[in-house]
């Protein structure tokens, strides 16, 4: 099983060293037809984007953020992970709590 893995794995390095390798994108951003990272299309996306980097700007915190998206109920897109190609969908944001435990 090892073998297999590191073999697959092999295989996505050495696509990626020929600049071959493709992942799903952040929020925003998109492949186009020649296969470059460039910014999603959509306008409205866009818009969203500068908006979220203008509000960290002026509040400092990620969860500053979230507290004036949500009060000025502005709606952020997302793409279902399952179907990163799949329909754009909108909804809020919300503050995910990560818990690091010590190993």
């Amino acid at each position: 099983m090892h073998v297999m893995r590191a073999r697959l794995r092999g295989g996505l390095l050495n696509k990626a060293r020929r600049g071959e390798l493709r992942m799903p994108l952040p929020m925003g951003l998109a492949y186009n037809e020649q296969g470059q990272v460039v910014l999603d299309p959509d306008q409205q996306v866009q818009r969203a984007i500068r908006l979220f980097f203008e509000t960290f700007r002026r509040t400092g915190a990620a969860s500053g953020v979230v507290r004036a998206f949500q009060r000025e109920g502005v709606r952020f897109p997302r793409r279902p992970m399952d179907d990163p190609l799949g329909q754009l969908q909108w909804g809020t944001l919300q503050i995910v709590q990560t818990v690091l435990a010590a190993v």
